[in-house]
């Protein structure tokens, strides 16, 4: 976007789109691992952006929103496209919450009982595109996955069922950008390195939890 000399937000929004169309036809017609694509692209797209940084001429005073994001320049439009981006996810897993189950966890089933597999697949990783360039303003490009990642992995060992953890990690997902967000304030600090340290604090202190109940909890089983 800096290089083309448009909102760089634009730009990320036609990039992210045709890298998870591209990811897409990989995992289902190469049969590569998602999980890989999205590291390799990962990589890949950090430098190319450095390299069309370097090649932008001028000084980008933004460019560090953009990296580790700043809540304070979110703009209206920001604000609606996000509002009708979650209208959509939650109306898509309204809808379609039995049939996305099945793809997520047997995905060969779903084929099976001719559920329609391929589309589903690239609607979601379409949503979650473009939730990434809409979490850039607020956490920036760097600590996005985190965001996406982190609020599962708390609700994980609490949740008996997908629909729990979907609805667990969207609550932790607002306490942790609330919590991180006044804290920056009261701390004067950046907000979007600091809702992320907020976040792999608490993950940490669940996994902690989590071990030390574990083995209090085989200790006593032995001793039985």
């Amino acid at each position: 976007g800096y290089l083309l000399g448009i909102d760089p937000l634009a730009g990320a929004f036609w990039f992210t789109l045709g890298i998870a169309t591209l990811i897409w036809g990989l995992v289902e017609r190469a049969k590569e691992h998602i999980d890989t694509l999205i590291g390799a692209f990962w990589a890949g797209g950090m430098a190319i952006g450095i390299l069309c940084l370097s090649l932008t001429p001028g000084y980008t005073p933004d460019l560090f929103s953009y990296l580790f994001g700043n809540i304070l320049l979110v703009t209206p439009e920001h604000l609606m496209m996000t509002g009708i981006l979650g209208a959509c996810i939650i109306l898509l897993f309204f809808f379609l919450y039995p049939v996305l189950q099945a793809l997520a966890f047997d995905p060969e089933y779903a084929a099976i009982s001719n559920l329609p597999t391929r589309g589903l697949h690239l609607l979601v990783l379409i949503l979650i595109a473009v939730s990434v360039v809409v979490l850039i303003q607020v956490v920036g490009i760097i600590l996005v996955i985190a965001l996406l990642t982190l609020p599962a992995a708390i609700t994980r060992p609490f949740s008996k069922t997908l629909k729990d953890m979907m609805i667990g990690a969207t609550v932790m997902s607002m306490l942790l950008t609330t919590g991180g967000i006044a804290l920056s304030w009261v701390f004067d600090i950046p907000s979007g390195s600091t809702i992320i340290i907020l976040g792999v604090a608490l993950y940490l202190l669940e996994s902690g939890g989590t071990a030390v109940i574990r083995g209090v909890t085989k200790r006593s089983a032995k001793r039985v």
